[in-house]
């Protein structure tokens, strides 16, 4: 019997520089899907040296979702340090 592949799929990746509180941040997003997961759509996003998962999605979201989605950590990845 064959055995489905359950590794995640890379399905895209935008990359941009993000304005928060005067200052410039270079972002990469990462979009994989993940068949067997609850959340099938995950979100990588690089900044600051390294890579935050802020969560996944039921469907793949739109390049303006995604900048919507980073816009809204900066205040949470600050508190955290990360930036």
């Amino acid at each position: 019997m064959p055995v489905s592949d359950a590794s995640p799929k890379h399905l895209a990746e935008y990359s941009w520089e993000q304005e928060f509180e005067g200052r410039r941040f270079p972002v990469k997003v990462r979009v994989f899907f993940t068949p067997l997961a609850r959340e099938k759509y995950h979100i990588s996003v690089f900044i600051s040296g390294d890579w935050w998962p802020p969560g996944g999605r039921d469907y793949q979201p739109s390049e303006p979702e995604l900048r919507a989605i980073v816009s809204a950590r900066m205040p949470t990845w600050k508190n955290f340090g990360v930036i």
